[in-house]
């Protein structure tokens, strides 16, 4: 299912083929998990989340190890970055999506 562009942001989150595409057309592939936790920091723009609430809202009650979180958002980070999208940490500990 594909959600209309999402200003400020402009990104076209499409959930069948796990694909972010860009104002300007440029599609990024992400695998389920990374598509997972994008689209839960997508929908919490401008706000921003935890790294705890993301973890609750992708894996619900399943423990996770923090590490393959990090890896999760370090991949989603240079995938984003290759389209001018970042995952920034802000100093009250949120995550939140920006546009470069």
């Amino acid at each position: 299912m594909t959600k209309p562009c999402l200003p400020p942001l402009d990104l076209r989150l499409d959930s069948t083929n796990l694909t972010v595409t860009t104002a300007a057309g440029t599609r990024v592939v992400f695998t389920r998990k990374e598509f997972e936790i994008l689209a839960t920091l997508v929908s919490a723009f401008p706000k921003g989340l935890s790294a705890t609430e993301i973890r609750k809202k992708v894996w619900g009650d399943m423990r996770v190890v923090s590490k393959a979180f990090d890896v999760h958002l370090f991949r989603i980070r240079r995938k984003l970055g290759l389209v001018g999208y970042s995952v920034h940490y802000e100093a009250d500990e949120r995550y939140l999506v920006r546009k470069d």
